[in-house]
Formats: C-alpha cells, structure tokens, sequence
C-alpha cells in the first residue's frame, strides 16, 4: 500500500531555512517551514489554528520579500509532542508575477539541497 508522501505531485525537501514565513493569524513569530515543495509548505505552530481556508501573508526566499501573499490552510494535526505543536499544511496563492519568481526561488533551494532538476 502506498503511503500518502508516496502520492504527493511535488516532493517535499525538509531543508527550508532559506524560506520565511510572516502569518500573523498563525503566529507572532516568524515561521520557517519544517519541509516544502513547490506545491505547498508545512509549519508548525504552538496553538491549533481556530480557522480554515485563506489567510494573509509575507514571505521571504533567499531574502527576497513576496508581500502580498495569500496561502490556504489545507490541512491541520496535532503533534505528539509536549506541549502539543500544531502542524498546518498551506499551499501558496497570490499574483501570477510574484508566484512564478517564488517558484523560481523555491526551486532554486531545492536544487541547492540536490533535489529536482
């Protein structure tokens, strides 16, 4: 039986200090992502998040600022860990000019960790 990162689209890289994330409805600290890919990003965050769908956000790729970020919460557990994390899976949206130099970024950090071609 496959498990699910076997079905994924994109392969994930648990590399992502080059990425930051600033999601105020998430945190009030900067997040760096536990892994990526270039179909989403996963985070872990202290307190379960009390909403679903689209939220509003920055990021920063190899010091390079997307503003006017939208990402959408696609998924939510909670961690086995004390105290509880939160785990949130978020796919990135915003304007078609930002998204495809953030995938150029992204994909670039995954080359540098040897991945993708």
């Amino acid at each position: 039986m496959d498990s699910a990162s076997d079905n994924r689209r994109h392969a994930r890289y648990d590399e992502a200090s080059s990425i930051l994330i600033d999601a105020p409805s998430l945190s009030d600290d900067l997040l760096a992502p536990e892994d990526f890919s270039l179909g989403g990003l996963k985070v872990v965050i202290p307190e379960e998040p009390d909403f679903a769908g689209i939220i509003e956000c920055a990021m920063s790729v190899f010091g390079e600022r997307f503003e006017k970020c939208k990402a959408k919460v696609v998924w939510v557990m909670q961690n086995k860990t004390a105290p509880v994390t939160w785990s949130v899976g978020l796919s990135v949206h915003g304007p078609q000019k930002e998204r495809s130099r953030f995938n150029e970024l992204v994909q670039e950090a995954i080359e540098r960790m040897g991945g993708g071609g």
